[in-house]
């Protein structure tokens, strides 16, 4: 690999010699993505990464929409809307 990148058509699969049958990437082991990871789409893009307190921390473009602790503790930036039944 290079630092190009790797452009991959009909989906990706780690781990097996399964044949991918989508465009999706399917492992059966860990994926490691060494700092964030990052889905790009539209205006901004989503990212995910651990925080050095190895909290989950989601953001949209450059703003924090929430933070996970490894203890549960969810953390939003702004207001919550929420539907349904308790």
């Amino acid at each position: 690999l290079t630092t190009a990148g790797v452009g991959v058509l009909g989906g990706l699969r780690v781990g097996d010699a399964t044949a991918p049958t989508d465009n999706d990437i399917h492992a059966v082991s860990d994926i490691s993505a060494g700092g964030s990871f990052k889905l790009t789409e539209g205006a901004s893009d989503w990212s995910f990464a651990v925080d050095s307190s190895n909290n989950l921390v989601i953001k949209y473009g450059t703003n924090t929409v929430f933070k996970l602790s490894t203890s549960g503790a969810l953390t939003v930036e702004n207001n919550i809307t929420a539907y349904g039944n308790p």
